[in-house]
């Protein structure tokens, strides 16, 4: 259920900016349909991204569900640059973008170039990095586009390399061992505990 705090408050902010220029050239309220539309985007976010609900029929078809939503996020080769969708789904198999869960291959989620981080503002920055180092080693202007409108990997002229599951590694941080966690809590503890009978700091 975390994952839904981790939306894209990026775009989303790039949004209202938008909605807010338009608000003023024709007043129609825009940024308000934008919030009531965003806020029923965001809701429906909670279900989608879980494991536990397989298949569901024809809403599968229609609507943004678990299991075309897992491919969204799937860095196997089927999954790059697919199911865009938020609510509805109909857009990515009007644009070919779509693609079904397969049940011969388990998705890895995450991206090709593991992130090696932990913190949340870099989670949503570390792709402009990315293309902007990318846009910046490419040579011509329709080049430097292509790095932001193309498709993944498609300023290189190479295809996409291929992903090998079983090269994959989670990033997992090592934890200082349960000792030093235990003599580093009690030191605190000591020092909060006498900084409190001197009545200094809490």
């Amino acid at each position: 259920m975390l994952t839904i705090l981790l939306e894209a408050w990026i775009a989303h902010r790039r949004g209202l900016a938008a909605y807010d220029t338009a608000d003023a050239l024709t007043s129609l309220h825009l940024g308000m349909v934008s919030q009531v539309v965003g806020l029923i985007d965001l809701l429906h976010q909670y279900w989608v991204h879980t494991e536990m609900i397989g298949r569901l029929g024809w809403l599968d078809r229609v609507f943004v569900t678990p299991s075309n939503h897992r491919v969204h996020h799937g860095q196997n080769d089927y999954c790059i640059d697919r199911n865009y969708g938020g609510i509805l789904i109909l857009f990515g198999r009007l644009f070919g973008t779509y693609a079904d869960e397969r049940d011969d291959e388990r998705i890895v989620y995450g991206v090709r170039t593991p992130l090696r981080s932990l913190n949340p503002v870099w989670a949503n920055l570390h792709y402009y990095a990315d293309l902007w180092r990318a846009s910046r080693s490419v040579r011509g202007w329709r080049s430097k586009l292509y790095v932001w409108l193309g498709p993944p990997g498609g300023w290189t002229g190479e295809p996409l390399g291929h992903f090998d599951a079983t090269q994959f590694t989670h990033y997992r941080p090592a934890t200082p061992p349960r000792s030093a966690r235990n003599r580093r809590a009690r030191w605190d503890w000591g020092w909060r505990s006498r900084c409190c009978r001197n009545g200094s700091v809490t």
